[in-house]
């Protein structure tokens, strides 16, 4: 029988799948992430708590390689999150006849689990969203087009890719596995309660979200498009993560699954053959790149990866870079995220009070004024605040 703690839980659905008796169904817990519930037909073989990724994680392996990639084609490039290279990949796939995995929002602005099969099916996939997917039917999908011998590249959290390894047994030589630097996931149902406060407060039926919205004179990468209704007019607008509700909470880390404050993951030794991720810091190692414009750091895991990666080589520019810069650039190559103080107050409100009065009190973009001032202020004086500051 599974031990549900809900700290643990990663919410991955592997132990639906693979329960022989169809004794575990998946709802919510108080604060709204989905969780597992074992059905009376259970017979305690045990079967989910030795496969569960949280249980029992995957060994990773120190990446081999690390570089500075970004695609060199301005399109590839701006229609991705970082440097466009996830984009690359999964064109790559396609070419060869074969099949991506990745995440996207339904009509419902609900995020599942997706199947591209063509280069149009890929582009609902490109872009990060920050809130956990839906892996539904995953396992069982990826599984049934390996045996069919097609090339299955899958993108997602380091833990859905190590559910994934674990349902499958061995290894596909067919199989492609990225996962990106992972800083943790907010729930759909929170998500959800973020945008009926839209529609409630601001008038504004959402019919898409994209988060990191690429706009070079940007003080911040962490913008959002919002593509809303509002009457019989369709609209859209570009506003800072400090402007957002569901993305301010996810910046401040105080909305993630509590799993992901204990993620066994958030490591260099990765579970995938390829990781990918923002290079934050480029500037201060290529001085003539701006970094708005997308700049990824890739880590290959694997022979595999690397074979994959040499393929899209003629259409990146890249740079190598030692893997301990690359992990020193992004904290959760090193530790998970710290979970804050006041998390529980948050989500203790939100369950009291509800939506409207939790953004009034705790995400109100005004108490954020330190932050709004100094992205209002010139490259230059940000930069000499920066130094002052960090020593940067």
């Amino acid at each position: 029988m599974i031990d549900y703690i809900s700290e643990n839980c990663c919410g991955c659905r592997l132990c639906k799948e693979i329960c022989p008796h169809e004794a575990i169904t998946y709802g919510t817990d108080n604060d709204g992430f989905i969780i597992p519930i074992v059905g009376n037909t259970c017979t305690n073989c045990g079967l989910c708590a030795e496969n569960c990724p949280m249980n029992k994680p995957s060994d990773g392996i120190e990446p081999s390689k690390g570089y500075m990639m970004y695609a060199s084609n301005d399109d590839a490039r701006r229609i991705g999150t970082s440097g466009g290279i996830f984009g690359l990949l999964a064109h790559n796939t396609i070419k060869k006849g074969g099949v991506v995995y990745g995440a996207a929002f339904d009509e419902n602005l609900k995020l599942v689990t997706t199947k591209a099969e063509n280069f149009e099916e890929l582009t609902p996939l490109y872009k990060s969203k920050y809130l956990q997917c839906d892996t539904t039917d995953l396992f069982t999908s990826v599984e049934h087009e390996l045996k069919t011998g097609r090339k299955v590249l899958v993108c997602n959290t380091p833990c859905n890719i190590a559910a994934l390894k674990q349902y499958l047994k061995f290894d596909y030589d067919n199989l492609l596995l990225v996962d990106f630097v992972c800083h943790g996931v907010p729930s759909q149902d929170f998500f959800d309660k973020c945008i009926g406060w839209y529609k409630r407060k601001l008038n504004m039926t959402l019919t898409a979200v994209s988060f990191r919205e690429k706009v070079s004179t940007s003080a911040t990468p962490c913008l959002i498009k919002l593509q809303y209704k509002q009457g019989e007019k369709i609209k859209s607008k570009i506003i800072s993560y400090l402007s957002d509700p569901f993305y301010l909470a996810f910046q401040k880390r105080i909305s993630l699954r509590p799993s992901c404050y204990a993620c066994q993951y958030a490591t260099s030794k990765r579970v995938s053959d390829i990781t990918i991720g923002d290079f934050h810091e480029i500037e201060r190692y290529v001085t003539d790149l701006n970094r708005m414009d997308g700049v990824s750091m890739v880590l290959l895991n694997s022979s595999g990866g690397e074979a994959v990666v040499e393929e899209i080589m003629d259409e990146v520019v890249s740079k190598e870079f030692p893997v301990d810069v690359l992990v020193e650039n992004n904290e959760c190559l090193m530790h998970p995220a710290v979970e804050p103080k006041n998390r529980k107050l948050f989500f203790d409100t939100l369950n009291t009070h509800g939506i409207d009065y939790l953004i009034k009190k705790e995400l109100n973009y005004k108490k954020e004024w330190k932050k709004i001032l100094y992205y209002k202020m010139p490259k230059c004086v940000r930069k000499v605040l920066k130094k002052i500051i960090f020593g940067e």
